[in-house]
């Protein structure tokens, strides 16, 4: 069973189309919760965005620049906001979750949203954006 899983989760990464100069950096395993059911699939980073595909192959991203904020729920439960979406993210553990979020505070465009001392912040607190929040 955890072979066919992961075999799955290999072909929806490969089936994942990129934006031209677009680079794949990591996928994790993930769930994504929100009005309905939660669906199993893969979280993944690039260079320019997250992107959540499902098993019944949807997709949705959220540009790491238009990233409002990052919520840590629980040790592995992670909400992501932008002005036109959200992501509930739950991983396997709280190693994935904090994998996550550091590619993403590691990407030039995270510092273009904030560019004050996150790299210097503990890995999981929340972070918040005010001033972004009341521009779009």
């Amino acid at each position: 069973m955890v072979l066919e899983n992961a075999k799955r989760l290999m072909g929806l990464r490969d089936a994942t189309v990129l934006l031209d100069g677009e680079v794949l950096i990591e996928g994790f395993a993930a769930e994504r919760s929100g009005t309905g059911a939660a669906l199993a699939g893969l979280a993944m980073v690039t260079s320019w965005r997250i992107i959540f595909v499902d098993v019944e192959a949807a997709m949705s991203a959220i540009p790491i620049e238009g990233i409002l904020s990052l919520d840590v729920l629980s040790p592995a439960t992670l909400i992501i906001s932008a002005w036109h979406d959200q992501m509930r993210l739950a991983f396997d553990g709280r190693p994935a979750l904090l994998a996550v979020v550091d590619l993403l505070r590691r990407e030039p465009a995270w510092d273009t949203v904030n560019p004050s001392n996150v790299r210097s912040r503990r890995r999981a607190d929340v972070r918040v954006w005010a001033d972004r929040a009341g521009a779009t």
